[in-house]
């Protein structure tokens, strides 16, 4: 599966160039492997807001069929 290894794999793979408009997606990190890969390629199970606000989502893994949350990052 294709996905970003690294925060920091992810924070650059969309040029912040404002001539370039280009979305970048929402990642979630997978506990069994520590990839990062688009929410998008997950099965949604549930999604909450944790004490100071960020998106925690519930999903079922792609790579291990197991149900993980994960931070939503993007």
């Amino acid at each position: 599966m294709s996905g970003f290894n690294t925060y920091d794999q992810w924070k650059t793979a969309s040029p912040h160039d404002d001539e370039i408009d280009v979305e970048r997606e929402v990642c979630v990190t997978l506990t069994c492997n520590h990839d990062l890969i688009p929410e998008s390629k997950v099965k949604f199970v549930n999604i909450e807001e944790d004490m100071q606000g960020r998106d925690l989502l519930t999903f079922i893994c792609p790579e291990c069929g197991e149900q993980h949350t994960a931070y939503r990052l993007g």
